[in-house]
């Protein structure tokens, strides 16, 4: 193509690529904090630490999770404490399983590790999340049931 345009298209590529990279907070978001998705309700523990609440894709759970530290840290491992209800706010009969997974879309690669998940009578406990970088993380719990999974998910924005 010899059309005058040409330039400015790559021109608009390359500022465009440049804007897709770059890791900045969402508005209102501060450093060292967990932002969920609109669909989220936040409630608060006696410690102050925040559950971060969510309905499951299909709508079928209602998952939360919580740190087990105030601050989610970049490049050391931390655990998570999760919570799984049904849609009337039951806890599963045990035939239910968690996934905990983070990955980063802008950057095409999620965590470098797999976390250990182990049950607990009222919850799960997902030990060695390891989010390596600063940046937007989307951090996923999956809920598998015997016939189908379902993932329920929150955007976190971790700070240097």
């Amino acid at each position: 193509m010899n059309d005058a345009r040409w330039p400015g298209f790559w021109i608009a590529m390359s500022v465009g690529a440049c804007l897709a990279g770059c890791e900045r907070p969402v508005d209102g978001e501060a450093a060292g904090t967990t932002n969920a998705s609109d669909v989220e309700d936040v409630t608060s523990d006696e410690a102050g630490i925040e559950w971060r609440e969510s309905l499951s894709g299909d709508g079928n759970w209602l998952v939360a999770w919580r740190p087990t530290v105030a601050t989610l840290p970049v490049s050391e491992p931390f655990s998570v404490e999760v919570r799984v209800a049904d849609a009337n706010g039951a806890r599963p009969d045990g035939d239910v399983e968690i996934f905990l997974d983070a990955e980063m879309p802008h950057h095409g690669h999620g965590m470098n590790v797999v976390p250990r998940v182990t049950e607990r009578e009222e919850s799960w406990l997902v030990e060695g999340i390891l989010m390596h970088m600063p940046g937007r993380w989307e951090l996923s719990v999956d809920v598998i049931g015997e016939d189908e999974t379902e993932r329920a998910q929150w955007t976190v924005q971790l700070e240097r």
